[in-house]
């Protein structure tokens, strides 16, 4: 598909949304949800080429479960898009997915609860490791993966009285980063571009002034990366975020989301201790967050984006100065192909 044609699919797409939203108020959860799937697993047919890239990589991580990667309309890579779809579709209805459980009352803004409340949709671990950071530290650092409805992970952490600060690649569509931005503005959730002048400086004071500072670090892009392995081969993953956080000995935890059911999801937060005297700090923080999202990949394997080509860059390689050095998707799928499998999962 090209981009003018995408540009006008983006567009057009934000301007339902918006419609779509209003009208989402007086439908019932669950049809939402359903026909958000729906969606997803039928813009299957416009994507050939994240769905050539989804089959590979499943391929790779699943090479002895043949039933789970069917390139089809019935197989795995269905279920991603529509995995992608049911998301969109909890979006439109965000403010009714965190309807509280009776008796239950929100955090008051600025203090740090003693626990969480329960909202009907959620269920979590970990919580209260984001509540003894803040008490005890000036912010925190928290890094997750592209699993589960990612958006929701945020506004689930600040309904539960954790200020977050998102840190994220400013899309290719303009159009649909303003939508973002709205959005995360509604449910509490500041947002900062990469590419923003003086990004760094913000993120330091809005650590100094006690926020959660946010960042998905499991794709890989044109960014400084630290390489980590992933489901067996080193994978890229930009690393200024960590350096930051070592550098000030700034507390680090690992959060995801899965969702368990229709309109279910699960928060599973962990500290993340780390060395930051160690030579090999990053790669070993890196390590650990990986092993982790694996864990919750195997567990949720339709709800991680597999189009994204993953292992693209490669250790060692200066990508900057030979841009032509990066492989085309045709080309990444072949190496991958012919790279060892990792153990049967």
């Amino acid at each position: 598909m090209g981009k003018q044609v995408i540009n006008i699919v983006i567009y057009s797409l934000v301007g339902v949304l918006g419609a779509v939203r209003t009208l989402c108020r007086f439908l019932p959860k669950s049809f939402i949800a359903a026909l958000g799937r729906s969606a997803g697993e039928l813009s299957l047919f416009f994507f050939p080429r994240e769905k050539k890239i989804c089959a590979g990589q499943l391929q790779y991580v699943f090479p002895h479960s043949a039933e789970l990667v069917q390139d089809n309309f019935t197989g795995l890579t269905r279920k991603v898009f529509g995995h992608i779809g049911e998301s969109v579709a909890e979006l439109l209805i965000i403010d009714r997915m965190f309807e509280a459980e009776p008796g239950q009352l929100t955090p008051p803004s600025g203090a740090i609860p003693s626990q969480p409340p329960a909202f009907k949709h959620f269920t979590s671990s970990g919580e209260e490791i984001i509540y003894g950071m803040l008490r005890n530290a000036k912010g925190a650092v928290a890094l997750s993966g592209h699993i589960g409805c990612i958006e929701l992970l945020a506004a689930y952490h600040v309904r539960c009285g954790v200020p977050v600060l998102v840190i994220g690649r400013l899309p290719n569509y303009p159009v649909l980063a303003r939508w973002l931005e709205r959005l995360r503005t509604h449910y509490g959730v500041e947002t900062l571009w990469r590419d923003e002048a003086g990004s760094a400086k913000k993120i330091i004071h809005a650590l100094r002034d006690g926020k959660v500072i946010a960042a998905l670090v499991d794709q890989d892009t044109a960014l400084e990366n630290c390489f980590a392995p992933f489901f067996g081969l080193d994978a890229a993953s930009p690393v200024a975020l960590i350096r930051l956080a070592v550098r000030y000995r700034i507390p680090i935890f690992s959060t995801f989301i899965a969702r368990t059911a229709r309109l279910q999801h699960h928060i599973e937060t962990q500290n993340l201790d780390y060395e930051p005297d160690s030579p090999d700090v990053e790669r070993q923080i890196l390590t650990e967050l990986n092993r982790r999202l694996e864990r919750s990949i195997l567990h949720h394997p339709a709800q991680w984006p597999w189009w994204h080509r993953r292992w693209r860059r490669r250790p060692g390689v200066d990508y900057q100065a030979n841009p032509e050095l990066l492989p085309s998707t045709n080309d990444y799928l072949s190496w991958l192909g012919k790279q060892q499998r990792p153990k049967a999962v």
